[in-house]
């Protein structure tokens, strides 16, 4: 795996605040959930916040000490760990949330865990892109070399429900579009915040020319700059 710097990459989060599909998201995953719902590489704790209730109990997992001490501070759970070694009992979990997050590691491995923590009836929900989304995606098209390199990062969904047939009763996949509106200034501040990991992997002279051009066309800092963020849902029942 590609090493990524996590704790560069906390300080960037502070420009991907969640939003309404963020939140969308975290709901449909916990609909009907009660229990432990572990966030796995739920970093700094933003779905966790949104998945409390009263029956409902979230709890991070992340390998980056930073992300948990923001989890922690937003009244969240954390554990330190890896999620290719949940230091959780076997049939303990309601819910394995997985957003954004199955690329960091040993998918297999993160899979295996999955199944092994959650309790028969129920489910693992992994929000993850496609080959197809990672190619329409915003930071591909002023940074060409973000389709290799996120295309060697990201497992195949296909990989991921072949796995998960394997071990569970049932497996479904569905394409969820996130229309994103952000100023243009804010999105360019985020770019070079690196507020996403494969940004650190871009070379720095590329960044520069997808920025330049960037502001060519778009000259207002003001004005609204809108993208889909094209996500992939691979829900598994246990």
């Amino acid at each position: 795996m590609v090493e990524i710097d996590l704790a560069d990459l906390s300080a960037g989060y502070r420009h991907r605040p969640i939003g309404k599909g963020g939140v969308r998201r975290a709901s449909m995953s916990t609909s009907g959930i009660s229990g432990l719902v572990l966030d796995v590489g739920g970093g700094g704790g933003e779905h966790s916040v949104t998945m409390k209730s009263v029956d409902r109990t979230p709890v991070v997992v992340d390998i980056e000490a930073a992300m948990c001490l923001t989890a922690r501070r937003r009244g969240v759970e954390a554990i330190l760990a890896s999620f290719e070694e949940l230091p959780i009992v076997d049939d303990a979990a309601a819910l394995a949330f997985f957003h954004l997050s199955i690329h960091y590691g040993d998918w297999r491995a993160a899979m295996d865990e999955a199944v092994r923590v959650v309790r028969p009836g129920g489910r693992i929900d992994v929000w993850t892109f496609s080959g197809d989304g990672i190619e329409s995606s915003s930071l591909a098209r002023w940074f060409p070399s973000v389709v290799a390199i996120d295309r060697a990062r990201f497992p195949d969904p296909d990989a991921i429900g072949e796995r998960l047939a394997s071990s569970v009763s049932s497996v479904a996949m569905e394409s969820w579009p996130d229309p994103v509106q952000r100023r243009v200034g804010d999105w360019e501040a985020a770019v070079r915040s690196r507020f996403v990991s494969t940004i650190q992997l871009l070379p720095p002279d590329e960044v520069e020319a997808g920025l330049a051009e960037f502001r060519t066309l778009h000259p207002d800092p003001e004005e609204i700059y809108s993208y889909e963020l094209a996500f992939l849902r691979i829900t598994a029942t246990v």
